[in-house]
């Protein structure tokens, strides 16, 4: 299980949040497996970081290498109780 740390604008931030989003189309070039958990950090409107984040389990990933070379859809599940600690730095 790996742990991703991943930035997110602060629409779809809330929209992950409240359970309305449950999926991140990403560029797969980390390896994604299904049971990594994803940590979601919030990048407000002016692009710096928010340090708000939340924690998230993928749940299934969709390869849309037909459509989207080089790209998937993760979908995930919301923990609900945040487990680690802010990272030294997000990629």
């Amino acid at each position: 299980m790996e742990i991703h740390q991943l930035k997110i604008r602060s629409e779809f931030f809330h929209a992950v949040k409240i359970g309305r989003k449950k999926a991140e189309f990403r560029r797969n070039d980390r390896n994604y497996q299904v049971g990594d958990l994803i940590c979601l950090w919030e990048i407000g409107a002016d692009e710096r970081q928010t340090f708000n984040r939340l924690e998230a389990l993928i749940t299934h990933i969709t390869d849309l290498n037909e459509w989207a070379p080089g790209y998937v859809m993760l979908s995930i599940e919301l923990l609900k109780d945040p487990s680690w600690n802010r990272p030294e730095g997000i990629r």
